[in-house]
This record gives C-alpha cells, structure tokens and sequence, in this order.
C-alpha cells in the first residue's frame, strides 16, 4: 500500500496527545496499523536531514520517529466503503521550539 492509495492524511494534537489520521478509500480488505504506520514513515523521503525543524508534507514521518513520544496506540474503523486508522501518540510530539526536531528526529543513520 501506498500513499497513493490514501484519500487523506490528516493531524491533531494538543498538549498531551498527537493524533495522525489516515483513510483509504476503495478499502477492499481491513488495513493492519503496521500498514498506517508504514505509510506515515513513508514521508521520510521528503524530509531534509540537513535542515531539521517543521517541513511541509513530512509531519507524519517526524511524529512516527519522535524520541521523546514512548507510546503509540492504533484503531481502526471502516464504514463498508473506507477504511479509518487513527494513531494516537503520547506524548505528543512535533514541537517548533528551537532544538525540539533536532533532539527529537536524529539523523538517518541513528534511526535504526
């Protein structure tokens, strides 16, 4: 599955809890959380290590590898036509304040 395949991406959050939303459309068969997170992680490729901090298109990505988010809960629901998953991240995570993504997305070689 791809991101193609994905009608909307979407975000919430407050100060406690993040939240990434997904839903696939022309959902044929259910859609493991793996999957979701997959897709999610998939932005990495438009993130510039080089150039840590908020960048357009990559916020899944950089909530999905956020150090200091330790939990991650996943749920699905589906409405016989689309499929909904939704990741609730705690605690949250995406912050802009100087040196958050810095200290919170390391740089490719020490996501392993």
């Amino acid at each position: 599955m791809s991101l193609s395949d994905f009608l909307q991406l979407k975000t919430m959050a407050d100060e406690t809890f993040k939240q990434d939303f997904l839903e696939a459309h022309n959902a044929y068969r259910a859609l493991h959380g793996k999957e979701a997170v997959e897709a999610w992680y998939s932005e990495i490729k438009d993130y510039n290590f080089a150039k840590p901090g908020f960048q357009s298109g990559t916020g899944h990505f950089t909530q999905v590898v956020w150090k200091n988010s330790t939990e991650l809960g996943v749920g699905m629901a589906t409405d016989g036509k689309s499929v909904f998953v939704v990741g609730q991240y705690h605690p949250a995570g995406n912050f802009t304040n100087k040196g958050e993504f810095e200290g919170n997305v390391l740089p490719k070689s020490n996501l392993t």
